[in-house]
């Protein structure tokens, strides 16, 4: 049934219609469905995990296009010192690769995983 329904999800974008992008959909919701428990998989599922996709897929994309432009600006410079932004009104301190960590396309599966089991944990309600 997994597979029936991703080969459907969204066939209107070409996003959806990469073997990569359909593996990626499949092995979600195969963890997810021997992972949950009783719920396992349901139909429409599939449906909410593409949204969780493209969500973390754009925020990757956003990711990289800031990084590429901050080292566009800081390329022939070099800080003296301490390094960040010190007009900043930030005062939490984040650690440099932290955020490339989190955004990065690298662990896009990992990331909309993450994501959709928190979607769930508000949702599973609704396929009982």
């Amino acid at each position: 049934m997994i597979d029936k329904d991703v080969e459907r999800t969204y066939q209107d974008m070409d996003y959806f219609k990469k073997k990569s992008t359909i593996k990626i959909l499949s092995r979600i919701l195969l963890v997810w469905a021997k992972t949950c428990g009783a719920l396992g998989y349901r139909q429409g599922m599939n449906e909410l995990l593409a949204v969780c996709l493209i969500v973390t897929r754009d925020d990757a994309k956003q990711q990289q296009q800031h990084e590429n432009k901050k080292n566009q600006q800081d390329s022939g410079f070099s800080s003296g010192g301490g390094g960040g932004d010190h007009g900043s009104k930030c005062c939490v301190s984040i650690p440099r690769g932290l955020i490339h960590d989190v955004s990065n396309k690298e662990h896009l599966e990992a990331d909309t995983f993450a994501l959709f089991r928190l979607l769930m944990q508000k949702m599973s309600p609704l396929y009982h």
